[in-house]
């Protein structure tokens, strides 16, 4: 049995098609899923079409928000967080997370889950953690934007300055403190 030239072209044309789709998974699956712009408290970084900058970090046992106050048995960790749109695109880091060096990962305590400002404008708001105490040295701040399909990225990865060295003096301030965190805000850039 033979088949007729033009099947057996159709043939080998889908059978390298296949290949060729096979070989670019796997060659996507091996590679880093993102690009990680690493940085410090108070350091402007450049991500995306613009800059995102972690501008302070406090610690307190209770949080206030729509006029009462809410305690925790662990620490609240309160991120400033400022970002400028200074490209052509709406700059949006929506996914934030906070981790341990060994894994553990922290969600948003309120509804704000990052910062998202259109091109010409600057916004500002605090991201709220609840931590365990006994945890609180090098954690790291990372924001990413929300995607539905799943594709590389840059991400940020700031360290908020507690190491093991100075998280008992971070621990002690936080005690008996209250904080407020705001609401994101905007401006236009100049």
């Amino acid at each position: 049995m033979t088949l007729p030239r033009s099947r057996l072209i159709a043939l080998l044309a889908t059978l390298l098609l296949l290949a060729i789709a096979v070989v670019t998974v796997r060659l996507s699956e091996a590679g880093p899923k993102a690009d990680y712009v690493r940085g410090s408290v108070g350091t402007p970084l450049a991500v995306r079409d613009g800059t995102v900058e972690v501008t302070g970090v406090k610690v307190a046992t209770g949080l206030e928000r729509f006029g009462k106050i809410e305690p925790t048995d662990g620490l609240f960790v309160l991120v400033g967080l400022e970002g400028a749109a200074t490209g052509q695109s709406r700059l949006s880091l929506q996914d934030a997370k906070l981790s341990t060096p060994d894994g553990l990962i922290y969600d948003n305590f309120t509804l704000t889950t990052g910062i998202s400002t259109e091109p010409g404008f600057g916004s500002a708001t605090d991201l709220v953690f609840e931590v365990d105490p006994k945890r609180l040295a090098d954690l790291t701040l990372e924001l990413g934007a929300l995607e539905v399909v799943s594709g590389y990225q840059q991400r940020v990865q700031v360290h908020l300055g507690i190491t093991v060295a100075n998280a008992d003096q971070w621990r002690a301030a936080g005690q008996g403190q209250t904080l407020e965190p705001i609401d994101e805000t905007s401006w236009g850039l100049p």
